[in-house]
């Protein structure tokens, strides 16, 4: 009872973009690539939450779109959920207190540590499955508030 964990989830276009490029670079993001993503997302983001709809106070559930684009809420919502006090260091990407690259394939060049990068979305609406709708209708509908 008294473990908490926190996950983070992202949209399934800006999930794909983020993970092809991570992993191969910047390439085209080809049929295959979408379908190897889309099987990654797919199960990655049922199971979060299959574990926040039957543990919602031990597991915690933010989008990353929250974390970048609403941060302030983000955080103020983490922190109730972890029971701490919130704190303006939590604002920029740190380990410990000292600045990290941030959260992209991007921070593979120079950008200034402890910043964060807002999500891609290059994709079409051919090229998302019809389902990433709903089970992201789901995800917004349990993630931290």
């Amino acid at each position: 009872p008294n473990v908490r964990i926190l996950s983070s989830v992202r949209s399934f276009p800006s999930y794909a973009v983020s993970q092809i490029k991570s992993r191969y670079g910047d390439v085209e993001l080809t049929k295959k690539r979408l379908q190897e993503a889309w099987e990654h997302w797919y199960h990655k983001v049922i199971d979060i939450l299959y574990l926040r709809l039957h543990f919602p106070e031990q597991f915690g559930l933010v989008t990353f779109d929250d974390l970048v684009e609403e941060s302030g809420a983000a955080q103020q919502a983490i922190c109730r959920f972890l029971k701490i006090d919130h704190d303006e260091s939590m604002g920029s990407a740190s380990i410990f207190g000292f600045p990290v690259k941030g959260n992209s394939w991007q921070s593979r060049t120079d950008k200034q540590s402890g910043q964060f990068y807002k999500p891609a979305n290059h994709l079409s609406a051919s090229q998302i499955p019809p389902e990433a709708a709903e089970i992201w209708d789901s995800v917004l509908a349990t993630k931290l508030k």
